[in-house]
C-alpha cells in the first residue's frame, strides 16, 4: 500500500474520532513518513516538537 495514502486515511479516521489503537501504533510506526510540517499527524503519532 502506498504509505501516503495510507498516512491520508488514518488522518480521516482521526477527524471521524473513529481511530482504533492499533492504527494510532500503525501511525506511530510510519512517523518517519510524516511531512515536518503536519502537526495534525504528528501529535497523534507521539512526536515531540
Amino acid at each position: 500500500m502506498d504509505t501516503k495514502k495510507r498516512l491520508e486515511e488514518l488522518r480521516e479516521y482521526i477527524r471521524e474520532e473513529s481511530i482504533s489503537y492499533d492504527e494510532i501504533a500503525e501511525l506511530q510506526s510510519l512517523r518517519d513518513f510524516i511531512d515536518k510540517g503536519d502537526i495534525e499527524l504528528l501529535e497523534w503519532a507521539g512526536v515531540e516538537e
